[in-house]
């Protein structure tokens, strides 16, 4: 459905030996540091889906922007329409609020002080508010936006996988509730 450009496929070992160092186990951290040691990333991981959604947005946006300058209905620009001027100040908010979370969560990250309740809150964030401003740049466009001659069609299909990937929004969400109230 979305995400096109990137290739994805089973690979499949047989008669592989791994030693023992190497094998994926449960339990305390130090009986399994081959599992253990990749969760890390996991932070880094989510915020990087929130920022692949917050370009995504960001692009969808600007071709919303330009067209509204472009475009007149009813003797006049649409970027003089004060209802869709205020749809687009929604979105340009809601990327600005994402773009913070995510830049927020990866300098923790790049201080070695990652927060993984933080990286969670920004991947929702920033996943969500994607879908939200693709769908309304759309409908800018009206049935322009929508049969498939602009990039939007395809930014919408990309940022839904975004919701996915990484940990669905749901599994975040489980996380941040952990989080709250935790004792």
């Amino acid at each position: 459905m979305g995400a096109r450009g990137c290739n994805e496929c089973e690979i499949h070992f047989d008669d592989v030996r791994v030693p023992a160092e190497n094998i994926v186990t449960e339990g305390l951290a130090e009986n399994s540091s081959g599992f253990v040691r990749p969760l890390g990333v996991y932070n880094g991981t989510r915020v990087g889906m929130g920022v692949l959604a917050l370009g995504v947005a960001e692009g969808a946006f600007d071709l919303a922007c330009d067209y509204m300058k472009t475009r007149r209905q009813f003797g006049k620009a649409l970027s003089d329409m004060q209802g869709l001027q205020w749809m687009m100040s929604d979105m340009k908010v809601q990327i600005e609020a994402a773009r913070s979370l995510c830049y927020t969560a990866l300098s923790l990250i790049d201080r070695g002080q990652p927060d993984p309740t933080l990286s969670s809150i920004a991947k929702v964030q920033a996943t969500e508010m994607a879908q939200r401003v693709t769908h309304d740049a759309m409908q800018m466009f009206g049935g322009y936006g929508y049969f498939g001659s602009l990039p939007l069609e395809r930014m919408v299909r990309d940022v839904r996988m975004l919701t996915i990937t990484g940990g669905t929004t749901q599994i975040h969400k489980n996380g941040i509730a952990r989080a709250l109230f935790a004792d």
